[in-house]
Order: structure tokens, then sequence, then C-alpha cells
């Protein structure tokens, strides 16, 4: 039985889970790089999941595809990948070295070579992602040379002493990412809106002004009426983030918000979701996911999570973002004149028995 995101290192950062083969490479190649994947058995069972935490220059994953698949991303090009089997084993061919890969023999993937996989049925790894220039950097002050091209040895043998060290010390990295003491923006530490004081409820109300072409229009009366029906509420304690909810049975006028209530008995509807220009990319909108999804799993059996896209006028972006937490499409409408709309599902996800 394949435990469940949460129950799997960064379970708290979970980006997708799915049995679609094709759904799986997308939304890996979003946060890595094209690639082919293909399954070598028919007889395995298909089931990809990813975990991740993003950081300024790296970042922590977690990959499991269940079945026997090779991947093929060719050149990584712009980052170094280092891939350790927790359970299971991997073939990799990175240049013209190859690695039989074990929990004792992890991979790192120079980004200027050639690099196919097959990863074993049952495997699963803990990948860290850094950046090719951030290598350099890092090469240049230790060194005091410019180095222009930093090759490794791909088989990354955990029995040496240095090596093993090191895999502590990224141990305690996953573990201190998990517990959120690290890889955590400080002004993300979120302020429950219904409690917020208000400048911040202004700050709101002129950030949702700036991006009103992808929401809909709000004054500070109005965000006061929509915060005494929400469910849940969450925004950044300068109000350059914020993300607000409702749960079935509220009071609110929201054409998107009927089309849910008509079809499902319980739910998390994400009303909006806001961030400032100045922190796009920057993981904030993912944090106010994490949240968003961390109060639909507490629930009971958990809940499904909600809400809608712009399809006129588009929103590519948002497209991505919510297909890369494992949103998917459940019916479109022209809700109000001029602007039709994708109804987006992220199945319930019961949070595990302790």
């Amino acid at each position: 039985m394949l435990r469940t995101a949460r129950n799997l290192p960064l379970g708290g950062f979970n980006c997708f889970e799915t049995c679609d083969v094709d759904e799986a490479r997308d939304i890996v190649a979003r946060n890595f790089c094209s690639h082919r994947l293909e399954r070598m058995s028919a007889g395995d069972r298909f089931n990809a999941c990813q975990n991740r935490v993003d950081g300024k220059r790296l970042s922590l994953n977690y990959i499991r595809y269940g079945a026997d698949v090779t991947i093929e991303p060719g050149e990584l090009s712009d980052f170094y990948l280092i891939q350790i089997p927790i359970t299971g084993t991997a073939y990799v061919q990175n240049g013209t070295r190859s690695v039989w890969s074990t929990r004792s023999m992890g991979v790192v993937l120079n980004p200027d070579r050639n690099t196919t996989m097959r990863w074993h049925a049952g495997c699963e790894q803990v990948l860290v992602q850094i950046e090719r220039s951030y290598m350099a950097e890092v090469a240049t002050r230790m060194t005091g040379i410019g180095l222009e091209a930093i090759r490794f040895q791909p088989g990354l043998d955990m029995s040496r002493e240095p090596v093993a060290l090191w895999t502590r010390r990224l141990r305690g990295l996953f573990g201190a990412a998990e517990t959120g003491r690290t890889f955590r923006d400080p002004d993300m530490d979120l302020i429950d809106l219904a409690f917020a004081d208000p400048p911040l409820r202004d700050g709101i109300v002129a950030l949702n002004a700036e991006n009103v072409v992808a929401t809909s229009p709000l004054d500070r009366g109005r965000l006061d009426w929509i915060l005494s029906h929400a469910s849940f509420s969450r925004a950044r304690s300068d109000g350059r983030a914020f993300v607000i909810c409702y749960g079935p049975g509220a009071t609110y006028d929201s054409a998107n918000y009927a089309w849910f209530s008509d079809r499902y008995e319980d739910f998390l509807y994400v009303d909006r979701i806001v961030v400032g220009d100045e922190l796009r990319g920057a993981g904030v909108g993912r944090a106010l996911y994490g949240a968003v999804l961390a109060q639909a799993q507490a629930q009971a059996q958990g809940v499904p999570v909600l809400c809608e896209i712009n399809l006129d006028p588009p929103n590519p972006g948002s497209d991505a973002f919510h297909a890369a937490l494992g949103f998917t499409e459940v019916g479109r409408a022209e809700t109000t004149p001029g602007k039709r709309v994708r109804f987006m599902h992220r199945a319930a996800r019961p949070h595990p028995a302790i």
C-alpha cells in the first residue's frame, strides 16, 4: 500500500499525486525541465507523487512514480540535481558514466551532460535541485578562481564519511523545512484576516485593486462583509498577499460559489488569492495555498479544495500554478458577461491517523 503524500518527506508541501503519466510528466517538467517519461511495464501500478519546497537558489524534493519508468531529460542546462533513493533502485547515465543507484549510492547529475534514467518499480527518491549559477558562485568563493564549468563524478557513495556527514546534514535540512525552521519567508507569519486591524484590511483592499482584472472589485465595506462570512482567511503581515475561502452554506452572492454549492456538499472554496507583483515567483502563493490545503486536510475526512481560473481574460500563469498543485478542471461557465472561467477541483485528502 502506498503511503499518502502527508506521511512522506516534505509531506506538508505536496505538489501532486496522480495515476496519469502525462499529467505527472507535465507537472514535474514545470518544476525541473522538459523530459520524456515512459512506463516500461503495463502491469506496474503507476502512482506518481511529488512534494517540494522552494528556496531562492535550490529546492528540496521527494518524488516517486510507483511503476518501472524511463526518464530522459537530456541536458538539465540550468541546474544540478542530486538524487538519493530512500527505497528501491534506479539506473542512471550522466554523460558517459553510469551509476546503479541505491540507498547507499546516490547520484549527482551534471547539467551539461546528457542524462537518461530508469527508476525501477517501488523507487522513491529525495532530490536536491541547485542552480548552476549558484554552484559556480560558491565554487568561486571557495577557490578564489572563476570556474566556468564544474563537473562531479555522478556516483555519490554514501558509505564515505564526508558524504555520510553531508547526508546527515541534508536529513536535518529536510526536517527543518518540514517544521518551518528554514525555507521560510519571515514575512509569511500569516495573520487571520478575521482579526486583522484596519490598516491591514486597507492594505488588502489596495492590493486587490492592483489585481482587479484577475479578481473582482473590492472596497473596504465589501471586504468587511466578506470576512464576516468567510470560513478561512490569511494574509501576510505586510498585506502584500492574502487568501479568502468559504465553506458550504455561506451567505455569499457569488455565481462561482453558487456553481460549486450546487454540486458539492462539503468543500473549501478559494474565493480569491492575490500576491503582490514584487513577490511573484518567491513561493508566496504556494505558501498561502499550503495553509488552505492544511485547513482542508485537517477536517475529519478531508474536504476538496475548489476554485475558478479565468478563461477570458486568460491567466496562463494561474493555469500552470494550479496544475502543479494537483487541481483538475471540473467545468466551465460564463458566470458574468464577458468573463468565462474554468472550475477547478483538488480531491479531498484526509489527514493520516496519529
